[in-house]
């Protein structure tokens, strides 16, 4: 009794068998490392850009709806020396969705700021969200 390994087709009537070939196999690694590195550094890059740098962290002081199409909020942030900022501030509805937002500069020496949005209906809550080096 014999025992084979693999099975034999005939000649030419399936084609022609392939060997593995190593440095596909290794190209398919190389290729994936490249897109999963990548891919790693963008998260982080989008990451950074939501949290903001943490020497800017604001803070909302307070916050009122002036009218149904304007909002004003005042808020502070920790600025070091000699350093200017630009922040994102929002106001949101009840429900949630923002009604206005407007990047706002901070100039050095003035943590504290007032700004009015101007909004596309009513504001119930206006927030300091992230601020960066301006």
């Amino acid at each position: 009794m014999t025992i084979h390994n693999a099975p034999v087709f005939p000649a030419g009537r399936y084609g022609r068998r392939r060997q593995p070939d190593g440095r596909r196999h290794r190209a398919v690694l190389v290729v994936g490392a490249v897109v999963a590195v990548g891919a790693a550094t963008a998260i982080g890059v989008r990451g950074y850009q939501l949290i903001g740098d943490p020497d800017f962290q604001p803070q909302t002081i307070a916050y009122e709806p002036l009218s149904d199409s304007a909002f004003s909020v005042r808020f502070q942030v920790n600025l070091p020396d000699g350093a200017a900022a630009v922040c994102s501030v929002r106001a949101r509805d009840r429900a949630g969705a923002v009604v206005g937002r407007v990047e706002a500069p901070v100039p050095a020496g003035a943590p504290v700021q007032e700004v009015v949005l101007a909004t596309s209906g009513r504001g119930f809550v206006g927030e300091a969200v992230r601020c960066r080096r301006g």
